[in-house]
């Protein structure tokens, strides 16, 4: 029901916008902070066949141990939990590989105590270094994500406790590794701070830890309403007018707004606790425009101080020649996107989520800054954007109507 070059653009913005969405994806296997030891391509063992795996270690004040790390004891990963990074069921286990000294190394069992699982998007995940009779699930169990596996330690090729992670097509001990990602975690960045990932691939060094669900964000998304949304907009001279945005569910059960005024259209969905904005066509001068800005991802967790970043096709904010010239370029060029970085803060009454641009040029009409205001029940209650013309929008919910009245 859209345009050859509207659907065209939207296939290349997600394309962009969700690079691992076809990749297999685990979460973190800990319910703690990680080190990464050794990415993908490691230069110790992550190599040829072997290169998709990630290695763990935790630390503390900047240290992997504490003492003179001459006891496995000392080591802070040394006997945590290990968790299952997907549902599945447990097809190998060896539980019975004694532990090493630290500096020590069994090459002829080189995967220790091993945990193998089959997921249930059908490939193989194993675990390595688990410590002696530290395995507490057995072959043919069935295990859900964030199921506790067993405990790890320092068996096998390991000269320090560490956690070896990989993916394979095959249940075969050193079969070779696939590519996957990990999903739904935080990096903390020395530069960025902590910053959110839906999915990716850390890097050597990198320090990672699990997501912290937030119910309360998940239900001021998920009980949207559907109905009709009556907005007072406010510009930058004191002008208002009115624009009211009807929201109902597609064939797929998206959330589907669509501006009365401007003829703009919006989808919006959550899945796995993040909400997405997608697919917007339409003007830039219509409020939705502004919210697939403000709302373009929102991560539901309740990690204070977080940050994640996401893009915005700039096309509907050109003036019509800008639109025309764009899309003819775009399926030779690529979309032509505006980086934003995101975060929120809880209030009284619900949440807000404010986008910040991350380039100081764009379009006059498109966003420099978003605040968007949330509310359970009642979707979004207030949005203020600040224009890279310098102008001010504001809106404001001021009637509902059911969509049954």
């Amino acid at each position: 029901g859209v345009l050859p070059e509207s659907a065209a653009r939207q296939i290349l913005i997600q394309s962009r916008r969700f690079p691992d969405l076809n990749r297999a994806a685990l979460h973190l296997p800990f319910n703690a902070p990680r080190l990464i030891t050794q990415a993908f391509a490691g230069k110790i063992t992550h190599r040829g066949k072997w290169q998709h795996a990630l290695d763990f270690e935790a630390e503390e004040k900047g240290e992997r141990h504490s003492g003179s790390g001459s006891e496995l004891t000392d080591f802070h990963i040394y006997d945590t939990p290990v968790l299952a990074p997907c549902s599945g069921v447990v097809t190998y286990v060896e539980n019975k590989v004694p532990d090493n000294d630290p500096g020590q190394n069994n090459p002829d069992k080189n995967w220790g105590n091993t945990v193998i699982l089959y997921s249930d998007a059908c490939w193989y995940v194993l675990m390595a270094h688990f410590k002696q009779d530290g395995v507490i699930v057995t072959a043919g169990q069935r295990v859900t994500q964030g199921q506790l596996l067993g405990y790890c330690g320092n068996s096998g090729r390991s000269p320090v406790p560490h956690l070896h992670l990989n993916i394979q097509a095959t249940g075969y001990l050193g079969a070779p590794t696939l590519p996957f990602c990990l999903k739904h975690y935080i990096e903390d960045s020395p530069t960025e701070g902590a910053v959110y990932h839906t999915s990716g691939v850390p890097e050597l060094g990198a320090l990672v830890r699990p997501a912290t669900p937030n119910p309360a964000l998940s239900e001021a998304l998920y009980s949207w309403l559907p109905g009709e949304y009556r907005y007072r907009i406010t510009g930058e001279r004191g002008h208002t007018h009115e624009e009211t945005l009807r929201l109902d569910f597609d064939e797929q059960g998206r959330y589907r707004l669509r501006s009365r005024r401007y003829g703009a259209q919006l989808t919006a969905f959550i899945s796995q606790d993040v909400f997405y904005c997608t697919d917007f066509t339409g003007s830039g001068k219509s409020l939705l425009a502004n919210i697939a800005t403000g709302l373009s991802r929102v991560p539901c967790i309740s990690d204070s101080g977080v940050r994640w970043k996401d893009s915005v096709s700039s096309v509907p904010f050109h003036l019509l020649a800008g639109r025309w010239l764009r899309d003819l370029t775009e399926p030779f060029f690529g979309p032509f996107l505006m980086q934003y970085r995101y975060r929120f803060e809880n209030e009284a009454s619900g949440f807000i989520v404010m986008a910040q641009a991350m380039d100081a040029q764009g379009p006059s009409h498109s966003a420099r800054e978003v605040v968007c205001g949330l509310q359970a029940r009642r979707g979004i209650v207030r949005l203020e954007a600040r224009l890279h013309n310098d102008r001010t929008i504001k809106a404001e919910l001021i009637d509902y109507q059911p969509a049954n009245s």
